[in-house]
């Protein structure tokens, strides 16, 4: 006999064995099964030419849950906060057949889960149902226990962060940075976050910097695993950088602030100025010095060290402190030495390539330091004397662009004034000549200011002129033997009628008889020179002479007078013989003095 599901009302399967040999007419089916329940089952059988049904039957489960044939799932994923999981549990028996009724207790891994157990047992269809909400977002794994069975599966609830949260989120920045380039950045940190604080992989941030000369590089990615994503700031100005972020285009709440400080001094960069000119003795230079780096940052709390050429002179004022927030520091130059000064600087003993010129000007004239020299002597009507003023200050400074009037005493002079000012070092000069011999006295006023020093120029009379020099004699003389003279006067004077001191006069006359006595010395300061002359012979002399071998053009006339008449000297001759009565003697008297 062969024994079969007819209505098969759950869907079982009919196991054991299904074929057995009647005994004394009767079929025993001993081990019979069907694993799954249901309600109205039947059975056929047949063989041996019957055929019959049997009367509905139900199958019921045992109440028994299998842990292997039991379920547990859950909704994933839902959202950390406001999502919820709905877990459904499904108890089956051994054969797959659920159970009603069962009471079923849920689990979950993980922190800040809130888990609602089922409200009830299992339903007909062997259904309960729990939720699962988290605050923390992870991968939750929900088990199950029905009747205190472990249920071998398991669910996954996966809990994804929410929505953006700007205050939850964070954002962080290293600072301090130098001002480059790109050669030091700041690494910007932001990290999404939930309003739970969980965080947000995927999301897209933007990053932003106040302040200029910024190179802002965003994140190269979306946030990471743990809603992290990483940019970085270089900036070429030095100055306090606030950085903020969004995410997903919320405004993180937190910012960031990166100081960026300036680089290493720049020598070309910095600079150093000076205030000019000032004068000499009293003024004073402020020489201020500006440290920056190479991209003009200013440089604040710089050591700057000041020099200052030519060093004559100089009162050097070093900085009293460092460079202050904008990278300046002042000092000051005075100095006693006019002149132009060079100014120079180090910051941080790095040397700066600018430097700042001081034009220290001579203070007023002063008339007791300056001079007036004058070349000397010169020569009468030809020769010319260079006078020389050097215009200073009190300190001895030469002044430049003074003006100069000179005066000299005397007459018959050429003054000729300085064609300009003073130059460079304070020299102007003019000329003198003159056709008078004679010492000249030269002064000059330097910016109307009277010099105190004069200049003595000495005019020599220039060589003998014979039409200028004069001769002259006393006449008439008697002719002597030296009884009766005639002064001789020789006048040496120049072609301007100067007279000629030192000069040798040598007289000449003509005629016989002549005692001629030359000049005892040179001529005086008059340029006089005297001699004299007697004769012995009564005649015109002619007396002429020669000064420094120079013959006079003037000549003077001495008239030589006989002397009384001399008895023996004189002389009676008469013609004879003579015809008495007839012819006359011719009697000759001839008067002659002593000579003759």
């Amino acid at each position: 006999m062969t024994v079969a599901i007819a209505n098969n009302a759950g869907g079982g399967t009919l196991a054991g064995n299904t074929t057995v040999s009647p005994v004394n007419g009767v079929a025993t089916f001993p081990d019979l099964s069907i694993e799954k329940a249901g309600i109205g089952y039947t059975l056929a059988v047949s063989g041996g030419g019957l055929n019959g049904t049997s009367q509905p039957f139900d199958v019921v489960t045992t109440g028994t849950a299998s842990s292997s044939l039991s379920t547990v799932t859950a909704t994933s994923p839902v959202a950390a906060a406001t999502g919820i999981s709905t877990i459904t549990v499904t108890a089956r028996d051994q054969f797959g057949n659920p159970i009603p009724g069962a009471a079923v207790t849920l689990a979950a891994t993980g922190a800040g889960n809130t888990l609602t157990q089922p409200a009830g047992p299992t339903n007909a269809s062997g259904v309960a149902t729990g939720s699962l909400r988290s605050t923390v977002a992870e991968s939750k794994t929900v088990s199950a226990t029905i009747k205190s069975v472990a249920v071998t599966q398991t669910a996954t609830v996966v809990v994804i962060a929410s929505s953006v949260s700007g205050g939850q989120s964070g954002l962080s920045a290293t600072s301090p940075i130098v001002a480059s380039g790109g050669t030091s950045t700041s690494t910007i940190t932001v990290t999404a976050r939930d309003a739970s604080g969980n965080p947000i992989p995927g999301a897209t941030v933007v990053l932003t910097a106040s302040g200029t000369g910024n190179t802002l590089n965003q994140p190269s990615a979306t946030t990471n695993g743990s809603g992290v994503a990483t940019g970085s700031l270089s900036s070429t100005v030095a100055e306090s950088k606030t950085v903020s972020a969004t995410i997903d285009g919320v405004p993180v709440t937190q910012t960031a602030t990166v100081t960026v400080t300036p680089g290493a001094v720049s020598p070309a960069q910095s600079t150093v100025t000076a205030t000019s000119p000032i004068t000499a003795g009293s003024g004073s230079s402020t020489i201020t010095v500006t440290a920056r780096d190479a991209n003009r940052n200013p440089i604040p709390g710089a050591t700057v060290t000041l020099a200052a050429t030519p060093a004559a002179g100089n009162t050097l004022t070093q900085p009293v402190g460092t460079t202050n927030a904008s990278g300046v520091v002042t000092g000051t130059l005075a100095s006693t030495a006019a002149g132009a000064k060079t100014v120079s600087a180090t910051i941080n003993a790095v040397a700066i390539t600018q430097t700042a010129t001081v034009v220290v000007n001579p203070a007023a004239v002063s008339a007791s330091r300056s001079t007036v020299t004058a070349t000397s002597p010169i020569t009468a009507g030809s020769g010319s004397s260079t006078i020389t003023v050097t215009a200073r200050d009190a300190l001895g400074n030469p002044i430049a662009g003074a003006t100069v009037v000179l005066a000299a005493t005397g007459t018959g002079n050429t003054l000729t004034q300085p064609v300009g000012p003073t130059d460079g070092d304070g020299v102007a000069t003019g000329t003198l000549s003159s056709t008078v011999a004679a010492s000249k006295t030269v002064s000059t006023t330097i910016n109307t200011v009277a010099v105190t020093q004069t200049a003595t120029v000495v005019v020599t009379p220039s060589s003998v002129s014979a039409g200028q020099s004069s001769l002259a004699a006393t006449s008439p003389i008697t002719a002597s033997s030296g009884a009766s003279t005639s002064t001789i006067t020789v006048t040496a004077r120049d072609a301007s009628g100067n007279p000629i001191q030192g000069a040798t006069v040598v007289l000449t006359a003509t005629g016989t008889g002549n005692t001629l006595t030359q000049p005892t010395a040179t001529t005086n300061a008059s340029g006089v020179a005297t001699g004299t002359l007697s004769s012995t012979v009564a005649e015109s002399k002619t007396v002429s002479a020669t000064i420094n071998a120079v013959a006079v053009t003037q000549t003077a006339t001495v008239v030589v007078n006989p002397a009384t008449v001399s008895a023996g000297q004189s002389t009676v001759t008469g013609t004879s013989p003579i015809a008495a009565g007839t012819e006359a003697a011719t009697i000759t008297v001839t008067a002659k003095d002593g000579f003759g």
